[in-house]
């Protein structure tokens, strides 16, 4: 349960990420406009993954908001540094 509760929330990531990519490459100067509603988004999300998967096995309920979380900050952490590879590349081209 708790592996298919994190692969849902890997999966939410990288739709997340793939949406970032997307809009930082067709408008950089909105990016961290963009960047706070899909992370919002993100949040809101995995925070609904995680609640109803210990809706339906309790008994592990810390485990999976700690398993859930951390999956969570590591997929933010890799849309950074994405993000943060195709702003630099399109500040050394102008």
């Amino acid at each position: 349960m708790i592996y298919a509760m994190n692969i849902w929330i890997a999966i939410i990531c990288l739709i997340i990420i793939w949406i970032d990519i997307r809009l930082t490459k067709k408008s950089p100067a909105t990016y961290l406009r963009n960047h706070m509603y899909l992370l919002g988004i993100k949040i809101a999300l995995a925070a609904l993954a995680i609640v109803v998967f210990v809706l339906i096995d309790y008994h592990k309920a810390a485990i999976m908001v700690l398993t859930g979380s951390m999956t969570l900050i590591v997929f933010h952490f890799i849309e950074a540094f994405i993000v943060q590879r195709i702003l630099l590349k399109n500040g050394n081209n102008k």
